[in-house]
């Protein structure tokens, strides 16, 4: 599932590894209970952790009374996090967002800020009473900082903010029609603007890899986040970025557009993971996500890892998609993941081949879904049968409106949906047939390949041994 469409241990033994080696006059002072003061510059770099790197200076006095002014920071961050577990229960999304770094300014990050509201708008329909999360002091690092606004990003413009908390979450809550609770441990962040203003939650801690815009084939430049000291997200986000300029060219020719901006991206190593980042009531699988204005986020695990660059194209298809018109998202989830599907085949393995069969094979035995039936998302309980549909013969479809009536009348028909037009309007609108028609002649077309591959295979010769029999195949050898 995807566009409606980490495991902390990496990081937390980076942190462990820092407050070894800080020394008091170097990089950090190392006071009572485990706390690690670090002040530092901008990362610098192609791969680096969200928090900046470390740089000398002079040795600290009064250690005790620092002591002190720590665990007070600690104490404001968890006062914070009690008043956005509050908001959560009540199912309050402006007062939860008031404590989340904004979209803009010199604490700003725009993705986050985007998953946040986005998040924060599923708890306001579906409250989740028993949500808990506790900020954990056994490894806490206090950073004086600057930071480079995510908007601004990556023109080497930092803005000064002194104050970044980093610490440890613990989080345990049970999604709305979940019998069992969901539980994460991860690396987060609370920044504020000054020693005076209140602590805002930044989100997770990353470490990242950098693609910089190129100004002569008009690359606008990436940003893939993964889990710190996570060696096989490492690996894949190496390959993202590297790769991000094709899958952007290939992706914008597709529809037409030419997407502006950075593209984020961030990887997860567990479903509960990637779940919880984008709903705390989502618990339909899934393998990757993208909302208007959001990060791409995708599940990494051993299978994934060997079409990773099927899956990235298939989200940036929903990133390129929604260009297309405002109501984008309020279109058929067919369509919406049907076009992902296939701005994307040229990064996957056979893909007209495997949708093809795929797709005579629910006609030859009538199980094709009725359009209306993987229309809404999420899906209806009683049609959940059909999920796998909403993207295959979604494609199918879409590739076929392509072929028939041409890239100009594909995308005709795509922008008329995405501008807010039924099916029935999109089609008489971008096609000039109506969509019953297209429909049938799409029906029609899947028939005749059946038929021309029926008759092809009763054409094709019995293979012969050499003493003239016919050979046996895979299920006469033995007998059954």
């Amino acid at each position: 599932m995807c566009a409606r469409t980490s495991c902390c241990s990496g990081a937390n033994a980076s942190l462990r590894s820092q407050m070894r080696t800080a020394k008091r006059a170097t990089a950090g002072l190392i006071l009572g209970g485990g706390w690690l003061l670090v002040f530092g510059g901008v990362a610098a770099g192609q791969m680096a952790n969200d928090a900046p790197a470390t740089r000398e200076v002079p040795p600290l006095a009064g250690a005790a009374a620092l002591d002190g002014a720590l665990a007070a920071w600690l104490t404001e961050a968890q006062a914070v996090a009690a008043s956005m577990q509050a908001a959560i229960h009540a199912g309050d999304a402006a007062a939860y967002l008031k404590h989340v770094v904004p979209a803009g300014g010199a604490l700003g990050d725009t993705c986050f800020r985007q998953e946040q509201v986005g998040l924060a708008g599923d708890f306001a329909k579906r409250p989740v009473p028993d949500f808990a999360w506790t900020l954990e002091a056994g490894e806490v690092t206090i950073r004086e900082q600057g930071i480079t606004p995510r908007d601004l990003w990556p023109t080497p413009a930092a803005v000064n903010t002194p104050t970044r908390l980093e610490l440890r979450a613990s989080m345990s809550w049970t999604p709305a029609g979940a019998s069992k609770p969901r539980n994460l441990v991860l690396p987060v962040a609370f920044v504020r603007a000054d020693a005076g203003a209140a602590w805002l939650y930044a989100g997770e801690r990353w470490q990242r890899h950098v693609r910089d815009a190129d100004a002569s084939t008009g690359f606008a430049g990436a940003l893939v986040r993964f889990a710190a000291g996570d060696k096989v997200l490492a690996k894949e986000a190496s390959l993202i970025a590297a790769q991000l300029p094709r899958v952007r060219r290939e992706v914008d020719e597709h529809f037409g557009v030419r997407v502006k901006g950075v593209q984020e991206v961030k990887l997860y190593r567990s479903k509960a993971h990637l779940q919880g980042s984008v709903w705390l009531n989502y618990t339909d699988s899934l393998g990757g996500w993208n909302e208007p204005g959001e990060s791409i986020k995708i599940l990494v695990t051993d299978s994934t890892a060997r079409r990773i660059l099927g899956i990235v194209a298939h989200e940036y298809g929903h990133v390129a998609s929604f260009e297309l018109g405002p109501k984008a998202t309020g279109a058929p989830w067919w369509a919406l993941e049907g076009c992902a599907e296939l701005a994307s085949e040229g990064f996957r393995t056979d893909a007209k081949a495997k949708r093809d069969a795929r797709v005579a094979g629910w006609l030859k035995r009538g199980e094709l879904a009725p359009w209306a039936d993987i229309t809404p998302f999420p899906l209806k309980p009683e049609h959940a049968r059909f999920n796998a549909h909403v993207y295959t013969q979604g494609e199918h479809l879409l590739a076929f409106v392509r072929d028939r009536f041409g890239a100009d009348g594909y995308r005709a028909l795509l922008v008329a949906m995405c501008q807010g037009e039924s099916i029935e309007a999109a089609s008489e609108k971008g096609l000039g047939k109506p969509w019953r028609e297209v429909d049938a002649l799409w029906r029609a077309e899947i028939q005749r390949q059946v038929d021309a591959a029926a008759a092809k295979a009763l054409k094709k010769p019995d293979k012969l041994d050499p003493a003239g029999v016919p050979e046996k195949g895979p299920m006469q050898e033995g007998g059954q």
